[in-house]
């Protein structure tokens, strides 16, 4: 259940979106200027590197 856990602790079940969900992600964070933890970071990584662009 997604409830409110973040990359470091869930996935989308639907791997073709975890290149949206990470992108999404980030750029929340970022808009925000909210902080990252480093677990955060290592899977916000292996999400993006599924993105084909």
């Amino acid at each position: 259940m997604k409830s409110d856990s973040g990359p470091a602790d869930w996935k989308p079940t639907n791997h073709a979106f975890w290149c949206t969900y990470a992108k999404n992600y980030t750029h929340i964070k970022s808009v925000w200027k909210l902080t990252t933890t480093d677990q955060e970071k290592s899977a916000l990584s292996s999400r993006l590197d599924t993105c084909a662009d």
